[in-house]
C-alpha cells in the first residue's frame, strides 16, 4: 500500500469518527460543523469520499460481457431491416426492428 492510500485511510478514518460524532450530538450538520470549525463544504466533501470507498469495496467488480450476435432468419416473405431507435433520443445501440416496415 503506498503512502498516499495509507494517508487517505487515516483520513477515511478519522471522517467516519466525525459523522458518528455529528450523528449522536443531535445537532443539525451546519451546527456541528460550526461548532467544531470544520467547513459544510468538507464535511460533505468527506461524507461522498467515505460513501464511495464503501461502496467500491461492497460491490464486485464489474466485468464486462461480450453478447454474441443472434442470427436472424430470413424467408423471402419477411424483410427485417434495423433502423435506431428513435425513443433512445440518439441512443447507437438501440435498435427496432420492422418488418415490412412495421414494428414487429
Amino acid at each position: 500500500m503506498s503512502t498516499r492510500s495509507i494517508v487517505n485511510c487515516a483520513k477515511l478514518e478519522a471522517w467516519a469518527s466525525h459523522f458518528a460524532e455529528q450523528k449522536a450530538s443531535g445537532l443539525t450538520v451546519a451546527d456541528w460543523c460550526h461548532r467544531n470549525g470544520i467547513s459544510r463544504n468538507s464535511y460533505f466533501y468527506w461524507k461522498r469520499k467515505l460513501k464511495d470507498e464503501a461502496v467500491s469495496q461492497a460491490l464486485p467488480e464489474i466485468v464486462p460481457l461480450a453478447v454474441p450476435p443472434v442470427p436472424v432468419s430470413v424467408s423471402n416473405s419477411q424483410v427485417l431491416t434495423s433502423v435506431q431507435d428513435q425513443s433512445c433520443k440518439g441512443c447507437t445501440s438501440c435498435v427496432t426492428f420492422l418488418r415490412n416496415g412495421f414494428a414487429g
